[in-house]
């Protein structure tokens, strides 16, 4: 079956890492230019309880650098062990990333989940543009838990705090939470039920031995690209689940999962024109 574009919805992930530096309210901006309809975000926490946007729990030795600018040289650089005062003291973003070489150098740090969606939502008042949807990925691991980040239960606290504080003093229309971790889903699961969830894999295993492990049906289920098929697509469909998939990067093989039926592409180059 052939999806027609306004069907597919592409989400810039870790806002427009191809463009700029990942996770960073600039880089979420310069996506929004690019027109996404979401925006793929990470988070951890804080030794001081704060929702980090961050895609480790640590900073970056590969791009990364200390207040007093010498590079960040290993990653025992722990944000759970430090305030937020001192995580924004950190430049993460002027040093360029090695993998990603069209990405522009600029000084820049690690917001707070509040910060970066309360510059989105005015930037698109201010400019008259559609609010993104967050796609908020919690980074959470079994052999992270209390020490790099919070036990499930606790990260679901703070989670559930901040959004409801989101929601109601800003114009936050959408979002939803993903997670490589079970163990964390369910949490979440059991305390937010109404939540939109999305189950995050890189496996081989076949849909219905991952959801086996989540225990329950989400409403999304992504996997890495290139692991996934027909056969788990047209299930995923007939159990009602969307097929988010990522990361998508180029226009040849988006057009091949958009022929293929995908519901969302998250991509770290939302300025390539995916749906044409």
């Amino acid at each position: 079956m052939i999806v027609k574009p306004k069907q597919i919805v592409i989400q810039g992930h870790r806002g427009a890492r191809g463009l700029l530096p990942e996770n960073t309210i600039e880089s979420c901006i310069e996506a929004v230019k690019c027109g996404v309809h979401g925006l793929e975000i990470d988070v951890v926490v804080s030794k001081d309880g704060q929702l980090v946007v961050s895609h480790e729990p640590w900073m970056s030795p590969l791009f990364c650098s200390f207040p007093n600018g010498k590079p960040v040289d290993t990653e025992g650089v722990f944000l759970y062990q430090m305030n937020y005062t001192d995580i924004q003291l950190f430049d993460c973003g002027q040093r360029g990333h090695p993998v990603f070489t069209t990405q522009k150098p600029i000084k820049t740090y690690k917001p707070t989940l509040h910060d970066l969606v309360t510059a989105v939502e005015d930037f698109c008042k201010n400019e008259n543009k559609p609010i993104p949807f967050f796609n908020i990925e919690v980074k959470s691991h079994p052999t992270w838990y209390r020490k790099y980040v919070p036990a499930p239960s606790t990260f679901v606290q703070i989670l559930q705090k901040e959004t409801i504080i989101l929601q109601n003093e800003r114009y936050l229309s959408n979002f939803y939470i993903s997670s490589f971790d079970p163990l964390f889903l369910k949490v979440l699961k059991n305390r937010m039920p109404r939540c939109t969830m999305a189950f995050l894999t890189e496996n081989h295993l076949s849909l219905e031995m991952n959801l086996k492990r989540l225990g329950f049906k989400p409403q999304m289920y992504s996997p890495y690209y290139r692991f996934l098929t027909p056969k788990t697509l047209q299930n995923a469909h007939k159990m009602g689940v969307k097929i988010v998939t990522w990361t998508v990067n180029d226009k040849h093989v988006a057009q091949k999962l958009i022929m293929m039926g995908v519901d969302g592409l998250i991509t770290d180059y939302p300025n390539l024109n995916y749906l044409t």
